[in-house]
């Protein structure tokens, strides 16, 4: 190997380097807790709120199906909204930390970027678990079991994250949801509308409080850290002073 390939080869595995560096980065920016704070406790809030109401409906009228068409068919678009609008939320969110990385940043470049990362066989695992599992317990006329059983894969996925991208936060949402999941097969036959409330909904209540208190005692440290370069600053000068 002469020196001419030697230097396209060093430029090419540079030009990797600084691809699988960006990636990261872009990945690790999506998933920052500090984006997610507020937003995760509004949708978590919501869903304890909301699956508690259905279960007071059917408490009151005997069974799911006893209860009023009328009443049924507003709760599911309140969720519809919730659902809906926390999505919507989440990716104007993701689009607007991304682009402080880079300015051509849509949503298909972001999709791109996870699909090209090293988690992609991760997600495509989870997806494809998920759909058939879900298929299976329906079919098989165990569709309580669904809620708990994907919070429990969901946690599992969700304690890589701190793996991957060392944000220690995710791991009291995804340990949450594997033993409220494990919990949440017990009595899921008798409560199953408190099953997404008690795993997801609370679940995403510990996730929010976490990601916002990790967020004020980073600005905390940051001033504290600023105030002490001020301070240094000052004595430097005092002693300058004194010097002269």
């Amino acid at each position: 190997m002469d020196k001419k390939e030697l230097d396209i080869l060093i430029e090419d595995l540079r030009f990797m380097k600084e691809a699988s560096k960006r990636n990261g980065r872009i990945l690790r920016e999506i998933l920052l807790p500090k984006y997610f704070g507020s937003l995760t406790l509004y949708c978590g809030i919501s869903f304890v709120i909301l699956f508690t109401v259905f279960h007071i409906f059917i408490q009151n009228f005997g069974s799911y199906k006893s209860v009023p068409l009328a009443i049924r068919s507003v709760l599911w678009i309140i969720f519809i909204f919730i659902f809906a609008s926390t999505v919507i939320l989440k990716w104007t969110v993701i689009g607007k930390a991304t682009r402080k990385i880079r300015s051509d940043v849509t949503p298909l470049v972001i999709v791109k970027e996870i699909l090209s990362s090293s988690i992609k066989h991760g997600y495509i695992s989870l997806v494809f678990t998920i759909f058939f599992l879900t298929l299976f317990l329906v079919i098989t006329a165990n569709g309580i079991f669904v809620i708990p059983l994907l919070s429990i894969i969901c946690g599992i996925s969700i304690n890589t994250i701190d793996g991957t991208m060392n944000l220690k936060e995710y791991l009291f949402f995804g340990y949450w949801l594997i033993f409220s999941g494990i919990a949440g097969i017990l009595f899921a036959g008798s409560y199953p509308f408190l099953c997404p409330a008690f795993t997801f909904g609370i679940g995403m209540i510990i996730f929010g409080i976490a990601a916002l208190l990790s967020v004020k005692n980073k600005i905390k440290l940051s001033l504290c850290e600023n105030n002490n370069e001020n301070k240094s600053g000052e004595d430097k000068s005092v002693a300058g002073v004194f010097r002269e």
